[in-house]
């Protein structure tokens, strides 16, 4: 799988998660993007790349499909043997990988007196984390290729913003797994001369 890939699994599941519990409004991104610019004016929750840790070593095995063989002789009395071979070798080599990634939330507050919101970006991130150790987010991801390995608790540090207010930014990291396999194709010897008569 690819990053983009794995991001994309991660935000759909965590959409999915918000529409189902009735949480409207609040956009999922990955993190430091380009296209992210300002600061959020509405409910934001952010994925970030922590790393990829591959797990175990590399398996590798040749699958080999082939039809039944059939004998031949030659002139001389030599005995050919002939597989016909579709496709040609298949060479596969598999490694489980660990992708961990950081989630956070970022929620404006206006200054006092101000209204507070309803949620404040722990219940987001809460929630997320919720989502994904459910069952129907476990599903997805399943069905997108990912296992669900660790969520840790949720930190909760806090920062000025660019208006000096304090704001809260909790966080919480999640590792999925996830098994990648390359295929090749490896010339293979299909046609053998025996040396010599078979005996009868």
């Amino acid at each position: 799988m690819t990053e983009n890939q794995l991001f994309t699994l991660a935000i759909v599941t965590l959409q999915a998660g918000f529409a189902a519990r009735g949480i409207t409004g609040i956009k999922v991104r990955q993190g430091y993007q380009p296209r992210i610019t300002g600061t959020p004016t509405a409910p934001f929750l952010c994925l970030h790349n922590i790393g990829i840790h591959r797990y175990g070593w590399t398996g590798k095995k040749d699958v080999l499909v082939a039809s039944p063989p059939f004998v031949g002789t030659l002139s001389g009395g030599d005995v050919e043997v002939i597989s016909p071979l579709t496709p040609p070798l298949k060479h596969q080599e598999k490694q489980y990988y660990e992708w961990a990634f950081q989630c956070d939330a970022q929620v404006p507050v206006a200054p006092a007196p101000g209204p507070l919101p309803d949620l404040v970006a722990s219940d987001y991130v809460r929630m997320a984390a919720s989502i994904f150790a459910s069952d129907a987010g476990l599903v997805q991801l399943r069905a997108g290729g990912c296992g669900l390995e660790r969520i840790t608790e949720i930190r909760t540090p806090f920062y000025k913003d660019d208006s000096d207010q304090f704001q809260a930014s909790p966080s919480f990291d999640v590792t999925l797994t996830f098994l990648q396999v390359d295929e090749s194709t490896t010339p293979v010897l299909n046609r053998t001369k025996a040396a010599g008569r078979l005996p009868v």
